[in-house]
């Protein structure tokens, strides 16, 4: 690729605003137009004569698009892990989970501390994807066919269970449980390490940190329960589905400070 870094960022910037890019093989120059058969009507490739007159005469080109919004959606999925604050990472999943995720995601990323890092994290995804729509283009244009490179290492997760963005709601629970009904724990994973945070009954402030194998969880707990006291806890437990195809997940829990009780709650996700 005879490019250079700030022509292909430039690509970039146009093919993502809704242009089409035009690359000669020749003189590796580009320019670019809008997408008239798409987006125009009669009369709409007025003030474009010159750039139309200069593509047509360029024998050896390629052309470049900018993102579906399957692969803008991915953008903001490789995101996540970026986010360090669980519950700032679990509103951004959660916006992901709407209606229109692309608004909800954009009204909360970009009026909060992560506003300068989603631009970066955004534009250099961007770049990433316009060299492989480059080099995808010139391989088509010159052999004949493009293999594309293997996706990230993603099938894992997506093979077994996701916690990412699931939220329980407390079904039922020992007598020495601190939580009730009105309890959700909002989870987060990262390949097999799990988080989670969670309040209501007495539970001011609460937060779950573990690992997942399979269907499988262990889990250490701590909150801070009526604005005073502070407890901690260890948990092991299953995740099933329901009938209607919902996690369940089922904990065997102990608290390690005060009297030390145990005993069994049941989640249900919510959706």
């Amino acid at each position: 690729m005879k490019l250079s870094d700030q022509q292909i960022k430039d690509i970039s910037d146009y093919s993502n605003s809704g242009m089409k890019c035009y690359v000669n093989l020749d003189t590796w120059e580009f320019d670019y137009m809008p997408d008239f058969d798409h987006f125009g009507v009669y009369g709409e490739t007025e003030g474009w004569d010159e750039v139309i007159a200069k593509v047509d005469g360029w024998d050896n080109h390629i052309v470049i698009e900018g993102m579906s919004s399957r692969d803008s959606f991915k953008i903001m999925e490789r995101f996540l892990p970026k986010v360090k604050k669980t519950k700032l990472r679990n509103r951004l999943a959660h916006a992901l989970e709407k209606r229109k995720p692309f608004r909800h995601f954009k009204d909360i990323v970009e009026y909060e501390e992560t506003r300068e890092a989603w631009f970066e994290h955004r534009d250099q995804q961007q770049i990433e994807f316009t060299k492989e729509q480059i080099r995808m283009a010139i391989a088509i244009k010159t052999v004949g066919y493009y293999e594309h490179p293997a996706e990230p290492e993603e099938a894992a997760q997506e093979e077994g269970i996701n916690l990412t963005g699931v939220s329980f709601r407390l079904q039922s629970n020992t007598a020495e449980g601190a939580v009730d009904s009105t309890t959700v724990l909002y989870f987060w994973q990262n390949d097999n390490v799990v988080s989670a945070e969670y309040e209501g009954m007495n539970v001011e402030d609460g937060h779950i940190v573990g690992h997942i194998n399979g269907d499988e969880v262990k889990l250490l707990y701590h909150c801070i329960v009526g604005k005073q006291e502070l407890k901690a806890g260890q948990a092991t437990g299953k995740i099933t589905r329901t009938e209607d195809n919902r996690m369940q997940l089922e904990l065997q829990w102990q608290w390690l400070t005060g009297d030390k009780a145990s005993g069994t709650s049941v989640y249900l996700e919510e959706v």
